[in-house]
């Protein structure tokens, strides 16, 4: 056995190409080493690998148990040295020096039997003495079931049949873990989302419900595009939504919910949610959804899309509160009634249609209704937040702890629109970076994914609304906050509050966002305490929406000094900008030293 040999790449038949080679023995052939590069001829200097690498990716957003995760970069530069680092959690699993050649490296790692586990991968640029030039930094996401970490995107526009722009839109979302997407507005009308004829084969195109073409071609081009990521699908449509108050689509009086008391045929007292005209077709009319002859016509209709077309599940919109309502011929249902028990068993009903093989979530606007969504058999939790109910960071983040109390099996996603509110006349139509820094940091310090990212950024509830860009900074910074969220899951999930750390330069809150100072929230589990530190000392401004786009970033803070009130064999921090976890120093009074809280610093203590 030839343990150390200096020849350890092969050439192929034109020369072009290295094959690593890292046994001799695997070589049947013994074939003349002058076929074989010596490692001394790669190239591994400085200037080349000023260039860096980019474009790190994995080929799916979500894995499962045993998967074989593929990962992809481009590089700068015509031979390079790699040596890639896995993490999980504090716990670094080891190091490999991989050789690249050409512009596409290709690293291929499969993951352990482990379910719910989630991994930090760093790819650091070496020269030729082994120093590291750059580091880029990717996470990988592992579940078998998506609801238990739900991070989802959406789509909204479906007449441009675009296999490489849609597949850039998709590589984007998957480059965030994203592995729900919600096609908002896909179908034609609420009450009757997909016309399949008497062959339940739909149609080429259509309009939506806003009178925007929509191709087929489109949606069935996204759907094989997210299904290669494991990305799970998701129809949007209305619980409760019909496109008529007449005697047709085969409703009739009974079908419908009134404003005031009703026993003969009166459409005009059918309770609606009026829209702008010509936009949309139609107001949307409100189905009596408590009732047992109305459930399974919507059911059916649903069914349909899902016969025709592969989605995984229906994602299931509501429209908030809209108080009492009366029952055609009968009495009145008022508003909480109409959540808690309308809502409780329209999903239980809907889970009983549909079965377990189709996905289910609901949005409970404001959380109104959340206790009886969540109390039912759903596959993620959603609520979008609106700012009469949730206007302040802390409300925000009290919110999202409130509603994380109810379920310890499925996740959290918060809709949640920056700048909603803005008049942009004769300004730059831009998202402030800082306020959707701050806003996401909120959410994911709150163990919660902001739905946020498709096509495009959402600012309005009509997701088709594209009004607003991104900088390219956004663009950049985003996929770091998500790495960060996604590898360190474990220590974000945790629900217990507690109270042990304190910084000792400077003040912090102590699980309250205050923006006069330092914001700590801190949770604890039998192994673990984490804190995430938001840097809000001084901000300027209390609105997660930022409603005037001018959110700036406080100044960083070095070396500042902090402890926790309880002992800890080892205590570790991360940061958003450098995720690879340190271990911090603690003198015999338990004090350390944290390097950087820049905008958000992940300081946890392992008993």
């Amino acid at each position: 056995m030839m343990a150390d040999i200096d020849y350890g790449y092969l050439k192929d038949d034109d020369g072009q190409r290295f094959y690593p080679i890292t046994n001799y023995e695997v070589l049947t052939n013994k074939p003349d080493l002058s076929g074989f590069a010596k490692k001394s001829e790669i190239k591994t200097n400085s200037a080349d690998l000023a260039n860096k690498f980019s474009n790190l990716k994995t080929d799916k957003a979500i894995y499962n148990p045993n998967d074989v995760v593929t990962f992809n970069l481009t590089l700068n530069q015509s031979i390079a040295k790699v040596l890639v680092t896995k993490f999980k959690n504090e716990h670094n699993l080891g190091s490999e020096v991989v050789y690249g050649y050409g512009n596409n490296f290709e690293y291929q790692w499969q993951v352990n039997g482990d379910d719910n586990a989630q991994y930090l991968v760093k790819f650091s640029n070496l020269d030729g003495n082994g120093n590291v030039v750059f580091s880029d930094f990717i996470a990988v996401n592992v579940n078998s079931n998506p609801g238990v970490f739900p991070i989802m995107g959406f789509l909204s526009k479906y007449n441009n049949y675009d296999p490489n722009g849609q597949q850039k839109i998709i590589d984007y979302l998957n480059r965030l873990h994203i592995n729900y997407v919600q096609y908002y507005d896909w179908f034609e009308y609420h009450d009757i989302p997909l016309y399949t004829g008497d062959r339940n084969q739909p149609s080429a195109y259509w309009t939506d419900f806003a009178n925007r073409p929509t191709r087929l071609d489109v949606i069935q081009k996204y759907l094989e595009l997210c299904h290669e990521r494991n990305m799970k699908s998701m129809a949007y449509g209305l619980m409760y939504g019909a496109s008529t108050n007449q005697n047709q689509n085969g409703w009739n009086e009974s079908s419908f919910l009134y404003n005031s008391p009703t026993s003969s045929p009166n459409p005009g007292n059918v309770a609606v949610n009026p829209l702008p005209h010509p936009m949309f077709k139609n107001d949307i009319y409100i189905l009596n959804f408590l009732s047992d002859d109305v459930k399974p016509k919507i059911f059916s209709a649903w069914q349909k899309v899902f016969n025709a077309l592969p989605f995984d599940g229906w994602h299931i919109d509501t429209l908030g509160d809209f108080g009492t309502k009366y029952i055609y011929n009968s009495g009145s249902v008022d508003s909480n009634f109409l959540a808690n028990v309308g809502y409780k068993y329209f999903v239980m009903n809907a889970r009983n249609y549909f079965g377990s093989g189709k996905q289910l979530g609901v949005n409970a606007v404001a959380t109104y209704g959340y206790d009886a969504v969540a109390s039912q058999d759903v596959n993620y939790l959603y609520s979008e937040q609106w700012d009469f109910e949730a206007k302040s960071y802390d409300d925000l983040l009290q919110k999202i702890k409130q509603m994380r109390s109810n379920r310890n099996d499925i996740g959290l996603i918060i809709p949640a629109y920056m700048h909603k509110n803005k008049n942009w006349w004769n300004t730059n139509n831009q998202f402030n970076t800082d306020g959707v820094k701050l806003a996401n940091d909120v959410i994911i310090a709150g163990g919660a994914s902001h739905l946020e990212m498709g096509e495009h950024m959402l600012s309005r509830e009509y997701f088709p609304n594209s009004d607003i860009s991104m900088s390219q900074d956004l663009i950049d910074y985003l996929p770091k906050q998500y790495d960060f969220m996604v590898a360190y899951h474990r220590e974000l999930s945790i629900k217990n509050p507690t109270d042990y750390f304190v910084m000792n330069t400077h003040k912090n809150s102590k699980n309250y966002v205050n923006t006069s100072m330092f914001t700590a929230i801190e949770n604890s589990d039998q192994w673990i305490t984490s804190v995430s530190i938001i840097n809000t000392n001084g901000l300027n401004g209390n609105d997660w929406q930022d409603a005037n786009a001018d959110r700036k970033l406080p100044e960083p803070v070095y070396n500042e000094q902090a402890k926790f009130n309880s002992k800890f064999s080892h205590v570790y921090c991360a940061t958003i900008e450098n995720p690879d976890p340190i271990e911090l120093s603690q003198d015999q009074w338990g004090n350390f030293t944290i390097p950087e809280i820049k905008n958000y610093t992940l300081v946890w203590g392992v008993r």
